[in-house]
């Protein structure tokens, strides 16, 4: 109960997150998204709303999975995915373009594997 008045304080904010969330969003999402359960609950109701999600988190947490050998980063990273997009179904964010998110994830990707291969390389 007490989470869900807090989130009836959260002010919408089509462009997150393009832009910033602002003080007053943070610090009640902030509160709410430090129940676990609810966060990911809530997660699982964002991957509804907005389809791409769906389709990026596994992928995403595939990479991570790769480049990484390390559970507690993993586990971290996948918190964090989980986290963005719960908050971005409280803010009622725009639909993300698919090639935009495609671009970030692959982009991202690319950026640390050759990241990786340079330091192994010199």
């Amino acid at each position: 109960m007490f989470i869900m008045s807090l989130l009836e304080l959260v002010q919408k904010q089509p462009n997150f997150p393009k832009e910033d969330l602002t003080d007053v969003n943070a610090m009640y999402l902030g509160l709410a998204m430090s129940n676990r359960t609810y966060l990911y609950g809530a997660h699982d109701v964002a991957k509804s709303e907005y389809p791409l999600f769906t389709g990026t988190h596994n992928p995403l947490m595939i990479a991570v999975g790769e480049l990484y050998d390390n559970e507690r980063l993993v586990k971290a990273v996948d918190f964090g995915i989980a986290a963005l997009e719960a908050v971005t179904l409280f803010v009622d964010a725009e639909r993300f373009h698919p090639s935009m998110a495609a671009a970030a994830i692959y982009g991202g990707a690319i950026a640390r594997r050759f990241e990786l291969d340079n330091v192994e390389n010199t």
